[in-house]
Formats: structure tokens, C-alpha cells, sequence
């Protein structure tokens, strides 16, 4: 077969695989309408009358709803549970977020974007009502008290769906270019600006929820799962990770000693082939069950010898917030709704600012990034310790790998030069980005090409020739919700770019 004949057929295919794509996103859009005109059918007639029933008395709705959930697992082949999931999805789609529905339905986006726009905007709801008591502004008795409840509860209930529409408008921007994975951050920053609670209150809430258990697995094995706040288990993921590597440069740098000694394979002891993966899970072992006894070359004597936590983990937070912070009236941010101040964990998402102020004030160096409030565009990076200010404002630009749909964190990837040194590209910040390490092979030899224009945003083209465009990640994105504000040039000394702080904490060399 002919170099061109494979490429027609390559592009053959990938079209067709374009087109099953699109027929599959719009049967998973008729999917949600058919589960939602279903549930409405089944929940409407006589919805409140009661049936008497062996766990006590249920409305008629109740008694339809589970049935109807019942038949729908049965023919989906699933748990009554996954059935119950579907349900819910489908009832938001239609109910909560039309567009999104529609967007699915003309293969803008896959069904998971859906369920990441849906499941991120549940924070947006309707206010708690309270029936005021009587006597309380005007209410002379127990009618005019339900009337103004009831009357109360559908203002919040507009409020929310005003508020569902913008966060849903906004979201929908990222969705139709973004992977679900890295859209989860971006909705939830966007969202977190209209939940009734803030993300304090609930993280204080569930954060009494945290515990360790374990589930017993086939073969000796078991997983142990630890359910903590994020910024904890993302530095435990960090420290783990960074022992596990120092154990694999001991490991080479001692196999490398003694073959320089002339060692034979005779006198070498058997080489470790672990894993990262498994040293990781070594390391996690020997750190909470270690004995005394360790031996030089054990893992428990690189744990005594590893020094103080170094982890990597990143936070970012607005201006704002750190002014509050310094001077020590930090509450956690606004609590009026499209103003709060969202913190984020970078490669999570946002995090309760009260919770991350320890992290923060232990922070042996942080970053001041100014960035332009309209969309977020980093202009420049101020470092208050190392002077590398090229590669800290890339790496405050790009946060991950650039390549589509990759969030692999910049502290594991490779800045690459977008046009190689090698045909005059120049080290400067509009030709350089940060790729892992596969991405970084792919693209000098996987016959992807890509172009870098104003903003940092890179075209890649594919092989078989299709264009696909990453934007670097935006640091403010809940901004597009509330900000009416171009990125046209104002004259000196109107207005100021919004400041950024990114605390990487308490990492020696961050990136």
C-alpha cells in the first residue's frame, strides 16, 4: 500500500469516525429528552395523592418515580442507582440548562461536557424559604405568612434560574473547545460565583465527613481510601510521587557505581524495576508503618534521610483576597453572589480560601501575576525570590501541558520551543510552552505541527491535517460571567489589570 493511499484512507476513516460522533452525541441528546418527557409523564398525574404502603404512606409521585426508575435500568442494563443518575441528568438538561441540551444536539459538545456543565451548576439553586412568623412586616396571620413564603420562594426560584443562564452561557464558551476534564475546573469557578452556599460553608460542612477505609480486592489486595480536603491529598500525591522518584535516581545512580566498579551481574543485587506507581505505594506503606530497622538500603532509609515536606502544590487566588489576608481580616471571601473571590487548587479546582490560609502563610515564595480582567491573559509575572521570571510567567501561563485536552501539570512537562531553536526560533515567551513528555515526543515526531499566536493560544494541526485550538487556561474564567469589560487599550492610568497570586508552597524549585 502507497504512502497515499494510506493517508486517503486514514482521512476516510477519521471522517467517518467524525460522523458516528456527531450521531452518537445526537441520540445521546434524544436519549435525555425521551428520559425527561418519560419522568414527567410518569410524575405528574395525581402527583400528591397518597398510597398506603408497607414503609408507610407515599405520594403517587414517589410510587411512579421509582418504578419508572426500575424499567429504565431494566432496559439499560444498569443499577437502579445508574438509573437514578440518568434520571437526574436528564431532568436538569431539560429543566435547568436548555442550551446545553441543544449544543449536545448539534454535536457541538459529548454528553460528558453535559454532565460537567450539570453536575458543577448544582451549587445554583433557589434560597432556602422561610415562613416568616406573624407580627414580622405586616404579617397579621398564619395565611399572609404562607403567601409571603410562597411568594418569597418564587422570587429565589427566578433568581437562580437567571443565574443558571449566565453561568450556563459562560461555561458553554469553554465546552465547545475544552475536554470534560479540563472543563470541570473552569465550571466550577464559574458556578462558585453563583451558589447560594459558599464553597466554605460547604467544605466546613463535609470536610466532618472525611475518613479512611478500606475495599478488599481480588488476589491479596485491597485499595485504602482516604477522603480528605483536596489541598492535603494533593500534597500527600506530591511527597509520595517526589520519594518515589529520589528512590528511582538512588537506584541508578547506585547501579551506575557499581558497574564503574567493575561488579560483575554475580555480585550485583537483583535491579529494581518498580514502578513509579509502586514505589509511590512503597513509599505510602513505609511512611505510616516504618520500623527502626531499616537498612541503608531500604526505602525506609531514604524516608529518614528525605528532610522536610517539599511539596508542589499551587494555589491561586485574586488580589483581593490577599490584601484581606495581610491584613488579617480574611472571612473567606464576598458572600455576594457573581463577586467572590475563588481560590483554586491548581489541577483541582476551587477551594475554600479559609482552609488554604495555613498553606499560604507557610509559603517560602510566591508569584505576583497581572492579568488582564477581561479574560484573564497573564501580562507578567513579579518573583519574589528566583530571578527565572521567563519560565515562572510560562508556567503561571500555561499551569499544564498545552497539548489538546492534556492536564498533565507543568511541573511535570518539558517547555518546549514552538518553533525549534534549531530553525531560529528564538527563547521568548511567544514561542515557548510547556508539554509532558509524551506530548513534547508526539510533536517533533508524530507528524502533529503547531503555531503559536498573539496570547499564547497554539493551532496544532494534526496529521491528517485537521486544525484543533488550545487557549491557554484562563485564570479568571468566571470573569466572562460578570464582566462586561473589553480587552480594548484604555489610556495611562485608567484602570489597572487585575492582580493574581499563585502561592507555590513550600517547594524549594516549584517548577
Amino acid at each position: 500500500m502507497s504512502m497515499s493511499t494510506s493517508a486517503t484512507q486514514r482521512e476516510e476513516l477519521l471522517s467517518e469516525l467524525e460522523n458516528i460522533v456527531r450521531a452518537e452525541r445526537q441520540l445521546a441528546a434524544r436519549r435525555m429528552d425521551v428520559i425527561a418527557r418519560a419522568l414527567q409523564a410518569a410524575t405528574h398525574t395525581n402527583a400528591d395523592a397518597k398510597v398506603k404502603t408497607l414503609s408507610g404512606p407515599k405520594t403517587n409521585a414517589e410510587i411512579s418515580y421509582r418504578s419508572l426508575r426500575a424499567e429504565v435500568a431494566a432496559i439499560l442494563r444498569v443499577t437502579e442507582f445508574r438509573a437514578d443518575t440518568e434520571l437526574g441528568l436528564a431532568s436538569s438538561l431539560t429543566a435547568d440548562y436548555p442550551d446545553t441540551l441543544t449544543a449536545l444536539r448539534d454535536g457541538e459538545i459529548d454528553l460528558q461536557h453535559a454532565k460537567v456543565i450539570s453536575k458543577s451548576g448544582s451549587v445554583i439553586h433557589a434560597a432556602e424559604t422561610m415562613v416568616p412568623p406573624v407580627g414580622a412586616d405586616g404579617i397579621t396571620s398564619p395565611a399572609d405568612a404562607l403567601a409571603a413564603a410562597v411568594e418569597s420562594a418564587r422570587a429565589s426560584e427566578d433568581l437562580a434560574t437567571e443565574h443558571r443562564a449566565i453561568y450556563e452561557r459562560a461555561v458553554l464558551e469553554f465546552a465547545r473547545e475544552e475536554t470534560p476534564n479540563r472543563l470541570t475546573p473552569i465550571a466550577e469557578r464559574i458556578a462558585e460565583q453563583w451558589s447560594v452556599e459558599s464553597i466554605d460553608e460547604r467544605h466546613h460542612r463535609e470536610r466532618q465527613h472525611r475518613r479512611v477505609i478500606v475495599n478488599d480486592r481480588e488476589d491479596g489486595m485491597a485499595d485504602l481510601v482516604a477522603y480528605l480536603p483536596a489541598l492535603e491529598a494533593h500534597a500527600i500525591k506530591h511527597r509520595l510521587t517526589d520519594l518515589a522518584k529520589s528512590g528511582q535516581r538512588q537506584a541508578k545512580k547506585a547501579a551506575r557505581a557499581r558497574a564503574a566498579a567493575g561488579e560483575t551481574a554475580l555480585d550485583t543485587p537483583q535491579a529494581d524495576t518498580r514502578t513509579l506507581d509502586e514505589r509511590r505505594a512503597d513509599a505510602l506503606a513505609t511512611l505510616i508503618l516504618r520500623d527502626a530497622a531499616g537498612t541503608p538500603d531500604t526505602d525506609e532509609a531514604l524516608l529518614r534521610n528525605a528532610g522536610p515536606v517539599k511539596t508542589r502544590v499551587q494555589i491561586t487566588v485574586r488580589a483581593e483576597a490577599i490584601d484581606a489576608i495581610l491584613a488579617g481580616t480574611a472571612t473567606g471571601g464576598s458572600t455576594t453572589l457573581g463577586t467572590r473571590t475563588v481560590t483554586e487548587l491548581v489541577g483541582y479546582g476551587p477551594i475554600s480560601l479559609t482552609e488554604s490560609l495555613a498553606s499560604i502563610g507557610e509559603a517560602k515564595h510566591w508569584n505576583v501575576a497581572v492579568v488582564r480582567t477581561c479574560d484573564g491573559q497573564v501580562l507578567g509575572v513579579d518573583s519574589y525570590r528566583v530571578p527565572a521570571v521567563m519560565h515562572r510567567e510560562l508556567a503561571t501561563r500555561d499551569l499544564h501541558c498545552r497539548f489538546p485536552g492534556c492536564r498533565a501539570p507543568v511541573y511535570y512537562c518539558d517547555l518546549d520551543h514552538t518553533i525549534p531553536a534549531s530553525e531560529g526560533g528564538p527563547t521568548a515567551t511567544n514561542n515557548l510552552a510547556f508539554l509532558c513528555c509524551g506530548h513534547h515526543t508526539m510533536k517533533h515526531h508524530g507528524g502533529w505541527r503547531v503555531k503559536q499566536v498573539e496570547g499564547g493560544v497554539l493551532q496544532w494541526t494534526t496529521p491528517s491535517g485537521r486544525s484543533l485550538t488550545d487557549r491557554p487556561p484562563n485564570q479568571l474564567p468566571e470573569l466572562r460571567a460578570t464582566t462586561t469589560q473589553s480587552c480594548t487599550p484604555k489610556p495611562k492610568g485608567r484602570g489597572q489589570p487585575r492582580r493574581q497570586v499563585r502561592f507555590e508552597s513550600p517547594a524549594e524549585e516549584p517548577f
